[in-house]
């Protein structure tokens, strides 16, 4: 039998700082914009169930540990 984690975490970031991060690590395979569009919504649906517990990924890496 697995571990089950004791959170369920979801990191998000603003879309400009997503694209920017894509652009930089060279994506190789990037999703079309309707895809990132369907799971950007699908995330903020989950945030907002209060199951998870969401972190602001655009902050400091300090921050965000």
């Amino acid at each position: 039998m697995s571990p089950k984690p004791d959170h369920a975490i979801l990191l998000v970031l603003e879309e400009a700082e997503m694209l920017r991060r894509m652009t930089v690590k060279d994506e190789p395979f990037p999703d079309p914009p309707q895809a990132r569009e369907a799971r950007c919504t699908a995330y903020h649906h989950l945030a907002r169930s209060g199951e998870l517990r969401v972190i602001n990924a655009d902050a400091s890496v300090d921050a965000i540990f």
